[in-house]
């Protein structure tokens, strides 16, 4: 549980994937144990793959950081690396959104 002041960094992701990649996508995700993996880097509060209802080609990333510095060291960890290498050339766009919050 977060202490009521404590300043978080969160990032929402939306990926309009290639049409039909998505569930191959999210099957090598699970086999690299992925989210597991991006979830235990240090300053992580909570990261997930999640699916939108009626969306067929987007994937969803929320993740909550204790700190945008430790967003910003998280983007080029190991399993970023693998994460990149997973959706290389399976994205037809993006639509990123950040937010800190001042609690």
């Amino acid at each position: 549980i977060l202490k009521k002041e404590s300043i978080m960094y969160i990032v929402l992701c939306n990926y309009r994937l290639k049409p039909g990649s998505r569930e191959k996508l999210l099957k090598d995700v699970r086999e690299e144990n992925l989210e597991a993996r991006l979830h235990a880097q240090p300053g992580n509060i909570e990261y997930g793959f999640l699916i939108p209802p009626g969306q067929e080609d987007v994937l969803r990333i929320v993740e909550v950081w204790e700190k945008k510095e430790d967003f910003d060291a998280h983007k080029n960890c190991e399993a970023t690396a693998v994460w990149r290498k997973l959706n290389a050339g399976l994205i037809e766009g993006r639509d990123n959104h950040r937010y800190q919050t001042t609690e």
